[in-house]
């Protein structure tokens, strides 16, 4: 499957695996890997070509990627300072690597993915943790995203947070870099900030929650809108437990394996894209209120 292919499929790990891997030993060890990912209540989301996100508490944690060789984990943990010493003793550089681990270094992984959710979890050395210290003040998301976000990014993100406000759908503190934006009571749209660790690179998600697309469905076709949804409708990946997912027509498209929850995740979007989720929103927004 090419890169274009898994982009419209966003295809699960398992499946990957068992159709790119050969070595059948390699193959059994990453899909227990997997396995013991979902048991734990991460998530795993397709990223870019033959690589998915394991993520917790809406931040990545690491990285699978796969070839027709092997397999990578690449861990992206901070805290790493606050471990016992298998924080170092496979790799000095950021973020950890495993290429083709084996039983023994997948255990080695688990234990880093353990000892850092719990690192996570009671804060670095008795300290707060940003979810502990953003839960105690609420931010306002004007204020975290300069300090995530520059450039265009950083223009479009404020943009969008300003006609929010002013179209009395306000940004309310959720979790750690994370706001759920509400409309009658329930939740209309999502933004996240996040970062790659190893990269040093920042990203933002709008995550759409269009829960009566169908009224609407010919102002979208008639303003082009129907794209936007296309480029970034979320598959399952079974980060809950139900795959695998539903079936469905969207403006003419079909489209297989949509998740239950939010249909629609954007990354990173440009202007452009900006104000096309906010025909969207204000659509919705409209629904909503004719009831």
């Amino acid at each position: 499957m090419n890169w274009q292919e898994q982009r419209r499929n966003k295809p699960k790990i398992e499946d990957a695996i068992c159709g790119i891997l050969t070595d059948q030993e390699k193959k059994k060890t990453a899909l227990d890997f997997v396995a013991y990912l979902r048991k734990n209540n991460y998530g795993i989301v397709w990223s870019v070509a033959n690589e998915w996100w394991v993520t917790l508490y809406m931040r990545a944690k690491c990285k699978i990627s796969l070839n027709n060789e092997g397999w990578l984990v690449s861990l992206c943990l901070t805290h790493t300072s606050e471990y016992d010493e298998t924080a170092t003793s496979k790799s000095s550089q950021n973020p950890i690597q495993y290429y083709d681990p084996d039983e023994s270094a997948v255990i080695n992984i688990k234990s880093l993915l353990e000892t850092h959710k719990k690192t996570v979890n009671m804060g670095q050395k008795g300290r707060p943790s940003m979810y502990q210290q953003q839960k105690a003040v609420k931010p306002l998301i004007e204020d975290i995203i300069p300090k995530y976000l520059d450039g265009d990014m950083k223009k479009n993100a404020l943009g969008l947070a300003a006609w929010l406000r002013e179209n009395k759908m306000s940004p309310g503190w959720t979790l750690t870099n994370w706001w759920n934006i509400n409309c009658k009571g329930k939740v209309i749209c999502k933004i996240q900030l996040g970062e790659e660790v190893w990269s040093n690179s920042k990203f933002w998600f709008v995550i759409l929650n269009l829960t009566h697309l169908n009224a609407y469905e010919e102002s979208i076709i008639s303003e082009n809108l129907q794209q936007i949804i296309w480029d970034n409708i979320k598959y399952c990946g079974s980060c809950a437990g139900c795959a695998p997912g539903s079936d469905a027509t969207l403006f003419g498209k079909e489209c297989k394996s949509l998740c239950h929850k939010p249909l629609v995740t954007v990354c990173d979007p440009d202007e452009a894209t900006v104000d096309g989720i906010k025909k969207l929103l204000k659509l919705e927004q409209t629904a909503r209120t004719k009831g």
